[in-house]
């Protein structure tokens, strides 16, 4: 067996890009046609010191987070940014020597996650994506 892998999440950035379907999607009580797609970047360190980075994306749509049928769009965009900004705050409060995650036998250990790793060599660019400290909503709702 695999002896398990810390990692301590050292730097941390979200970039966001409005994106519009090419077709209407329905699902549920929603009819997707725009949403904004948010892009992490995170520079980790192991135990021995080494440092790596890697990327991830995923889609803040409607009713996807939180089905409550009073909240708004821009209510469910908020609450997913509220979800992720104290996330990342809380990874990153980890003490210099703490891990922050742990790779055990190919998979995460975080509580009730447990997917193996996937990777791609894909490195977005970053310079063409918005800050998401200077990305707001009304963006999405003036995008072309």
């Amino acid at each position: 067996m695999t002896a398990a892998i810390g990692l301590a999440l050292k730097a941390a950035s979200c970039h966001v890009r409005n994106l519009r379907t090419r077709l209407p999607f329905r699902y549920g009580a929603v009819t997707l046609t725009r949403f904004p797609l948010l892009h992490l970047a995170v520079e980790v360190e192991a135990a021995d010191e080494r440092r790596d980075g890697g990327f991830a994306a995923d889609n803040l749509p409607p009713k996807w987070f939180d089905k409550d049928p009073a909240k708004s769009f821009r209510d469910n965009v908020a609450d997913q940014l509220a979800s992720i900004r104290a996330a990342h705050e809380a990874y990153l409060s980890g003490g210099e020597a703490e891990a922050s995650l742990r790779i055990d036998g190919g998979a995460l250990a975080v509580g009730s996650l447990q997917a193996p790793g996937y990777g791609v060599a894909f490195h977005p660019d970053l310079d063409s994506l918005t800050p998401l400290a200077e990305w707001s909503f009304d963006s999405l709702e003036a995008a072309p």
